[in-house]
């Protein structure tokens, strides 16, 4: 649990293997979310209350295993499965 940290700046590829991040309210915290279809296995996301401001892709295991999502107060505003792995085009 990585929240309440004053965090700043894009989120450190050290998270990609946790089943569980959590990294509510550090204000700071920005960039592209891209990287998080690398986290094979996560149950638990928590990005509320930061700067992210981008669409959230997720990969089909991740919708398998994710249990929690929490992007309140975050400019996220679309959430969208991995473009390659559509079954039926937009």
């Amino acid at each position: 649990d990585l929240s309440n940290n004053l965090l700043e700046g894009r989120i450190p590829h050290f998270t990609w293997t946790m089943k569980s991040l959590k990294l509510a309210n550090n204000k700071n915290l920005f960039g592209n979310l891209t990287a998080i279809t690398e986290m094979v296995g996560i149950e638990e996301l928590d990005l509320s209350y930061n700067n992210f401001n981008d669409t959230l892709e997720l990969a089909r295991e991740q919708l398998l295993t994710l249990r929690t999502l929490n992007i309140a107060h975050t400019q996220i505003k679309h959430l969208a499965q991995k473009e390659e792995e559509k079954i039926i085009p937009d």
